[in-house]
């Protein structure tokens, strides 16, 4: 039943206290070892369209009545009576459209959004410690843990770039099964969608770094390695019901990564003195690279329900490309899996990992047995690289010239692999990062 509150929550989101604090020890008084760590509370306000935009869509609202010869109800013509808004204007009836005792209009399913009114700040625990030794005059090495548990998270919120969330509640397993129909009855009948926010969510972050930096006359180095695990259960998933169900690898989780970067200054000919001097001197060579794990992902379906008509009408099975499994009206679910291995050569991503035959029906009336995100994307490898050349026109002009290099190997990174059953690109790459590419630049200081 849709009851009028005059506020969004019951109490304003105060208890956000987030103490934090760290610690470093020079073991040995020289700074050859080095020992640091620290943790923290860290709370996130849902901001003010996190909590207004969920009631965009709500009623009460304006109404729009479309008028159609032969068909009430009739336009009424008349002159206003007042200055101000609605200015006094005669209104045709709209005595049909009336309120339900459930709070919504009679005749009509739209959709809503809500929070729930005792909506609190979610937080996360964050936790690190770490070891730096100077292996020699030039280098050193580290190795770091770094943690994060994130609770209260809100039902929806990992989903990137939106500002309202929420999955929808008011949906029947099974809807169209049991009433027999083509279209959802609901559990509010008196509405579609209701997307529902609350803190149900859980996320957690674990991750092993190791790294490596080393300095030279006219260079340096550093490399690092990050072994880390991220899942959460934070995403809009087929079913309200036990959303941990689907706690999984989350959308940004890429398991193995290697970064490197460097520079070296070539050495300077008579001083940077002198036609050849200027010519010769003032270059340097830099680059970076990244190595990386493919980010996962879930393959779903759109499709409606479609299904096999038996004796006296009754549903007895799905059709050939049916979604919508578990009969809800939701077109968005997850199918049966029969193998998570695949081939995950470039030519698998552009012919197609797999086929739509991977992925059977489940049963009647059920969701798929398929894990969440447990399938991945290709691999990330990029080399970018930049070659400056540094000439001092005056004491205080200098002019600096960038040949900078993206890509450096036109390594294609391939993206966007087709997850949605029904399409003609499923399984496949539809998309790529940037290919090679250069760029030159100058830069003038004085």
């Amino acid at each position: 039943m849709l009851i009028r509150h005059n506020h969004a929550l019951n109490r304003s989101i105060t208890d956000v206290f987030s103490p934090r604090g760290g610690i470093a020890w020079d073991v040995t008084g020289n700074g050859s070892w080095l020992v640091k760590g620290g943790a923290g509370f860290f709370h996130n306000w849902p901001t003010l369209a996190n909590l207004q935009e969920e009631y965009r869509g709500n009623p009460p609202g304006d109404i729009f009545p479309t008028f159609y010869g032969a068909s009430g109800p009739a336009p009424v013509f008349g002159f206003g009576t007042s200055d101000t808004k609605p200015y006094g204007f005669p209104a045709p009836s709209l005595s049909a459209y009336s309120l339900n005792d459930k709070g919504g209009i009679t005749g009509l399913q739209f959709n809503i959004g809500a929070i729930d009114p005792n909506l609190h700040s979610p937080v996360t625990y964050t936790y690190s410690a770490g070891l730096d030794h100077q292996v020699s005059t030039r280098f050193v090495a580290s190795v770091a843990y770094a943690g994060a548990n994130g609770r209260s998270l809100m039902s929806g919120g990992g989903q990137v770039y939106n500002v309202s969330y929420g999955q929808d509640i008011n949906e029947l397993p099974g809807d169209l099964i049991i009433h027999n129909s083509p279209t959802p009855t609901r559990l509010n009948t008196s509405f579609g969608q209701v997307l529902y926010t609350q803190n149900d969510r859980e996320s957690n972050y674990n991750a092993l770094i190791l790294g490596v930096r080393g300095r030279f006359a006219h260079a340096f180095i550093n490399a690092s390695y990050t072994h880390s695990v991220s899942k959460d259960d934070t995403q809009v998933f087929p079913t309200y019901i036990d959303p941990h169900q689907y706690y999984g690898p989350s959308i940004w989780d890429a398991p193995n990564r290697l970064s490197v970067a460097g520079n070296y200054e070539i050495p300077a000919y008579h001083e940077g003195l002198g036609p050849v001097g200027r010519i010769v001197s003032g270059w340097e060579l830099s680059g970076t690279g990244i190595l990386q794990s493919g980010t996962p992902f879930t393959v779903s379906t759109n499709a409606a329900f479609n299904p096999i008509v038996g004796t006296g009408g009754t549903y007895t099975g799905y059709a050939s490309g049916s979604g919508d499994y578990n009969a809800d009206g939701d077109n968005f679910d997850f199918p049966n899996v029969s193998s998570y291995h695949y081939a995950t050569g470039r030519r698998n991503y552009l012919q197609g990992l797999f086929t739509a035959a991977n992925f059977p029906q489940p049963s009647f009336g059920s969701e798929g047995n398929e894990l969440y995100d447990n399938f991945r994307e290709q691999g990330f490898a990029e080399w970018d690289s930049a070659l400056l050349k540094n000439t001092k026109i005056t004491e205080r002009v200098a002019f600096q010239l960038r040949f900078e290099f993206f890509n450096l190997f036109n390594r294609p990174n391939l993206e966007n692999v087709d997850t949605n059953l029904p399409d003609g690109n499923f399984g496949k790459a539809t998309g790529q990062y940037t290919p090679r590419f250069m760029q030159i630049g100058g830069n003038l200081t004085f």
